[in-house]
């Protein structure tokens, strides 16, 4: 089995541990893909924002703070500025690599492949109080050349919302982390008919090369001997 398939069943088994479970903050679900009038394939995501968490521009965590956005990993195929968010307190927008963020354990973040990327820029939204009822965040995509799809991987960051606040001296309030899996475009894997004939023309054009050479060196003996 391919390492990096076998890496991604590991974080489909991990999303079931972390996607499901307490400060699971944004979780993206893929909703299907169709041939796009601009060209490629429109992937589109639904993102839910989980029950016990928030939304904010800057959350503590530790030494440092972090904004709420999530990030969907190794977008193959990804057109340039076709990201996109109908939710307009996000941006949408596409990086090679993503950092700040905790990974599926395994999952490797491809950095020959975009990764699409969006970042929460309102004010606060339920950062304490919680538990909410779940929030659905709209709709996130872009547009891929490819139209298969393999198990990638997300990494969210939202705002703990339950418990006792930050100020005084509790957790609502700080960054909290969750990744999982989710289906991604992907090249297509050339069928076992296409590899042979693929063989075969490389074989022809291999004995072209070495017959050129052949007669090449024919030629040049005959030069010599007149």
């Amino acid at each position: 089995m391919n390492k990096k398939i076998a890496l991604r069943l590991v974080g489909a088994c991990c999303l079931m541990t972390f996607g499901a479970g307490a400060n699971a903050s944004i979780v993206p679900t893929f909703q299907g893909s169709s041939a796009a009038a601009a060209g490629g394939f429109t992937f589109n995501y639904d993102a839910q924002l989980t029950t016990d968490q928030g939304l904010s521009t800057s959350a503590p965590s530790g030494n440092a703070s972090y904004g709420s956005r999530f990030v969907i990993y190794d977008f193959a195929g990804y057109i340039a500025g076709s990201a996109f968010s109908t939710n307009n307190l996000f941006t949408a927008a596409a990086e090679l690599v993503s950092t700040g963020l905790t990974k599926v354990p395994g999952e490797i973040d491809d950095s020959s492949l975009y990764n699409l990327v969006f970042t929460y820029t309102g004010a606060d939204f339920r950062t304490i109080g919680g538990p909410y009822e779940s929030f659905d965040l709209g709709t996130f995509g872009a547009r891929s050349t490819f139209s298969n799809t393999v198990m990638s991987s997300f990494s969210g960051v939202g705002v703990k919302n339950t418990g006792v606040p930050v100020a005084d001296g509790g957790t609502a309030g700080t960054a909290a982390f969750n990744q999982g899996s989710v289906l991604a475009p992907v090249a297509p894997i050339p069928e076992a008919s296409t590899w042979a004939m693929l063989l075969i023309g490389f074989g022809g054009i291999g004995s072209t090369i070495r017959r050129r050479k052949r007669d090449a060196a024919k030629a040049s003996l005959q030069l010599r001997a007149i």
